[in-house]
């Protein structure tokens, strides 16, 4: 890119540039912009701006405030940047949108060959991440599909807040999903038309969200119909996940819970607090001292 030749190489302190979005993805258009996450050791923001047009023949930069983007001639570039600091990514400090990012990412320049091994440390999704991630979400999702729950708002707080309860549950539908494929979560706008561009291993994931999200009336009868529909997604889903010894073979929301909550003394684990209890009560004065103090 000529962009990176005659601005960046120059400067000593830049180490790397990573393409993501649109251009990445091969999705770019005449006019798009170019989203890139920029490497810097250390991190030195007054190099370049983070969000700005720029002119192979023109000096300086211009922001989108100083010229109309649908005014921009050709040579004209746009690009939206992340100016971030390499110690950060090895110090494994980096928001999980920019995980994803990295991950689709197309690593255009890395000077010195250190970007892209902290890249792929930065971004490793474990078999343990992967397991946790959907016996949390997959916990939450239930959550949110319990009738009586959903008619409990129903009551207390009317139709919208039962229909509101239930949609909140597709949220972790969604994130259960992306653990599945092994992804970190994207911009919140952009999640459900990611996921339905991969693979759709459950099956009628479209499907399910078209007719999960539609409400004719805010009727406990709709509200049902829609707990249903979502259901029969989840417990294929548990059935996939079994399969694939990804959730156990007995109780799997049992498990679910209890990997959202491991504290003993929860519903799950009632018999190793009395165990514990036990051995704390032996262990403490009964004027409320520990005795090993």
């Amino acid at each position: 890119m000529d962009f990176v030749r005659q601005k960046l190489i120059p400067e000593p302190t830049f180490k790397g540039f990573v393409v993501t979005d649109s251009v990445a993805q091969g999705e770019a258009y005449k006019g798009s912009d170019v989203d890139a996450i920029i490497v810097f050791d250390p991190l030195c923001p007054e190099v370049i701006p983070g969000d700005f047009l720029w002119h192979p023949d023109e000096p300086g930069y211009l922001s989108r405030n100083e010229r109309a983007l649908d005014e921009m001639d050709d040579g004209w570039l746009h690009i939206d940047g992340n100016r971030v600091d390499i110690e950060q990514y090895r110090a494994g400090k980096c928001e999980e949108i920019w995980k994803f990012q990295l991950t689709e990412g197309i690593l255009l320049f890395d000077r010195d060959g250190d970007v892209e091994p902290v890249i792929d440390r930065l971004i490793e999704y474990s078999d343990q991440t992967r397991r946790q991630r959907i016996a949390s979400n997959l916990y939450h999702f239930s959550y949110h599909l319990n009738p009586e729950k959903a008619m409990r708002w129903y009551r207390r707080s009317g139709s919208l807040a039962a229909h509101c309860h239930v949609s909140a549950g597709i949220n972790y539908m969604v994130k259960m999903l992306y653990a599945y494929n092994r992804r970190w979560l994207t911009w919140p706008n952009k999640r459900v038309p990611t996921l339905l561009s991969w693979p759709d291993p459950v099956g009628r994931l479209e499907e399910t969200l078209i007719e999960a999200q539609a409400v004719h009336e805010y009727s406990p009868g709709e509200l049902f119909n829609r707990i249903r529909v979502l259901t029969d997604f989840r417990d294929r889903f548990i059935a996939l996940a079994q399969s694939q010894e990804l959730l156990p073979a007995e109780d799997p929301l049992g498990y679910a819970f209890g990997v959202e909550w491991p504290q003993i003394g929860m519903r799950h684990t009632m018999s190793e607090w009395r165990k514990a209890h036990k051995l704390y009560k032996k262990r403490v004065g009964r004027h409320g001292t520990d005795d090993e103090r």
